[in-house]
């Protein structure tokens, strides 16, 4: 058992004790995350419909859990009940339960429904005026409150998020309003979940900070307070630097400048959070493909360092797949999805992760 790797206890009710031991993890990027006119849905983006077969050869790559971003917008009624349809629920439980059967964890969260501070789940209208937070705040413990009750009764491989990058639509610094809104909603996800009972009662849980950037989130986050400790997960998300791994502007990486920063980023996080207990996941990360094959190696050196420099500190990383492999749309796909398989590149990608 490698010593990176973040072991969750799992303790079900026969009172067999099961270890996971997770190492990497992949996301389902692209899928029921998006959407089109204020409604989710899992091919409006273009990927395909996933399948079994997918979620096989994911574990089979080598990764141990899968995070699927869920976009709840245009799949709820009105209010005061916000009911989310069961089909929806539904389809996400049975990639949930593919999942699970490939012994793989997961991850569920509310994902696009605040992004750039649009939608119903604007922290900007939140942090305006009282009657802004209490509307933004009755369809959050709404939906929550549906989501961990369906789900309450699984195991403890599947775990919850309680947002995605939420910031004012500048994607810079936020201000201390928006700081306090985001601190408060994982609080109320917290009791949210925690009141349905189950097996919500001692669920691990994740914890984002303001635009789920490590700096903001080491120095803004508040834990939320937890009637079951040490149940608590830190999620930060890292694309640095942006116009290498996103933007493919600057095509060439590893200068010992760029290494360093990557060192004192991972020393921050253990001080902050692994050495007091606290586990840390960075639930989104990865390079796009370069446009030019020449400077291919680049991201794959980049891929193996930064992965590498992650899993030796303790912290799970998540490559950021997206299923897109035109360079106009953040070419992140390592799968082909249609063929349910790496691809020739993307088992490149994976060989440099996992260190083969």
């Amino acid at each position: 058992m490698r010593k990176m790797m973040f072991c969750i206890m799992i303790m079900f009710i026969t009172c067999i004790t099961e270890v996971f031991c997770m190492d990497i993890g992949w996301n389902l990027g692209n899928t029921f995350d998006a959407w089109n006119n204020e409604k989710s849905g899992e091919t409006v983006w273009g990927n395909p419909r996933t399948t079994k077969a997918l979620i096989d050869a994911v574990k089979e790559a080598g990764f141990t859990s899968v995070r699927i971003p869920v976009t709840w917008m245009g799949q709820f009624g009105k209010g005061p009940e916000y009911k989310i349809k069961q089909s929806w629920l539904d389809r996400i439980a049975e990639v949930v339960g593919w999942v699970r059967d490939a012994g793989m964890t997961c991850i569920i969260n509310i994902h696009h429904d605040g992004s750039d501070s649009k939608h119903w789940l604007d922290i900007n209208k939140a942090a305006a005026s009282a009657e802004g937070k209490k509307e933004v705040e009755e369809i959050y413990i709404a939906l929550w409150l549906q989501i961990a009750t369906y789900f309450k009764d699984y195991g403890d491989f599947l775990m919850f998020e309680p947002f995605n990058e939420l910031h004012d639509g500048s994607w810079g610094n936020g201000r201390p309003a928006l700081y306090a809104i985001v601190n408060d909603l994982n609080q109320i996800f917290v009791d949210t979940v925690r009141a349905t009972g189950g097996n919500n009662t001692k669920r691990y849980l994740l914890a984002i900070g303001y635009v789920t950037r490590p700096s903001l989130t080491m120095q803004y986050l508040k834990l939320p307070k937890d009637q079951t400790p040490g149940r608590t997960i830190v999620s930060v998300h890292c694309y640095d630097p942006y116009n290498f791994a996103i933007q493919d502007q600057i095509h060439v990486w590893g200068t010992q400048a760029e290494a360093d920063y990557f060192t004192r980023l991972v020393a921050e996080l253990k001080s902050t959070y692994i050495d007091k207990g606290i586990p840390v996941f960075v639930d989104e990360y990865g390079a796009v493909k370069r446009k030019d094959p020449a400077n291919e190696k680049y991201r794959i050196n980049y891929m193996k360092f930064v992965t590498k420099i992650f899993r030796d500190a303790g912290i799970v990383p998540y490559y950021w797949d997206n299923g897109s492999t035109s360079s106009a749309n953040e070419p992140f796909a390592i799968f082909d999805r249609r063929r349910a398989a790496l691809s020739a590149n993307g088992k490149l990608v994976v060989d440099a992760m996992m260190g083969r």
